[in-house]
């Protein structure tokens, strides 16, 4: 990716595969940030204006689904936050995101109670707009606390080992709920036919370590010719069946969206991970690299990033 006067510095590591869909190009950006002429200087943005982005992304299905109570929760945050930042008076616009992050821990608190309880094999119309929604709103509910806690107490930012947990449960509500066997047999059907998923499918079933597309095809293979193998009349050959599943068009939608929630709730946990490891993180240039964000998503939805 082009940029102008920084460059993403602690996101990607070898093990970690990259974005896949327009979301997830997004998402990349919820990182800490280093100067190009400073690579050792760690700055922690303003994501004001990506949680704006992410923000109205979710009030337009407001529009598209019937406002429930988990609706009426999070636009009862979203507008309590951008009450907060637009107080100029920095005691009183202190003393509200002080509220903004007790309440954005109740939402998400709340939020883990109401996740839909849903079946990759027999999806009904409304699963997916309602684990899109809510695991969207959950994301941005965290980037909200985050922003506010770095409004009313910066320095405190990287000290709260709890937060990373709220990711993590999100992560293991995205694994349970698809599910072993569909992963298993997901991964399969990529191994085969969509071999560039197949990282993506490594990481929603909690796989810390990376395998070989072709390698676990191989083993796969191997298992199945040692357990289920036959004789063949004739030249002592033996055969084994090899069986794998079709997939609609629906459940591949499912599982692209699960990804790209996925993806984003680990670049949180990420960021809030490298809060914790470094001990001095820079503020002063937090206004400058959240603008530059800004400007990187506008090319992004203009189709004007260079990467």
């Amino acid at each position: 990716m082009t940029i102008e006067s920084f460059f993403i510095g602690t996101r990607r590591s070898d093990k970690r595969y990259g974005p896949q869909s327009k979301d997830m190009q997004v998402s990349e950006f919820i990182s800490l940030i280093s100067p190009q002429n400073a690579p050792h200087k760690v700055v922690l943005p303003d994501f004001t204006g990506l949680a704006i982005q992410l923000d109205a992304q979710i009030r337009n299905q407001f529009h598209q689904l019937k406002e429930d109570e988990h609706f009426l929760r999070y636009r009862q945050l979203s507008e309590r936050w951008y009450q907060a930042g637009s107080i100029s008076d920095r005691n009183n616009r202190s003393k509200r995101f002080e509220k903004i992050m007790d309440d954005s821990l109740d939402f998400l608190l709340y939020s883990q109670d109401v996740m839909p309880n849903i079946n990759p094999d027999d999806l009904q119309w409304h699963d997916y707009e309602k684990a899109s929604s809510k695991g969207k709103m959950y994301c941005v509910a965290l980037l909200f606390h985050v922003i506010a806690r770095a409004a009313y107490e910066p320095e405190s930012v990287g000290k709260d080992p709890t937060l990373p947990e709220y990711c993590r449960w999100m992560k293991n509500w995205i694994e349970k709920t698809l599910g072993h066997d569909f992963l298993d047999r997901m991964m399969i059907y990529c191994a085969l036919f969509a071999p560039a998923y197949f990282p993506a499918l490594q990481r929603l079933s909690g796989e810390k370590e990376t395998r070989d597309v072709h390698e676990f095809l191989a083993e796969h293979v191997r298992t199945l010719a040692q357990k289920n193998s036959s004789e063949v009349n004739y030249r002592d050959q033996r055969q084994f069946t090899f069986g794998y599943t079709m997939f609609t068009k629906q459940q591949f939608e499912f599982l692209g969206m699960m990804r790209d929630v996925h993806y984003r709730i680990d670049c949180i946990e990420q960021l809030l991970l490298d809060l914790i490891e470094r001990k001095v993180v820079d503020f002063t240039d937090a206004s400058v690299a959240g603008t530059w964000i800004e400007k990187q998503i506008q090319r992004l939805e203009s189709n004007d990033v260079k990467q």
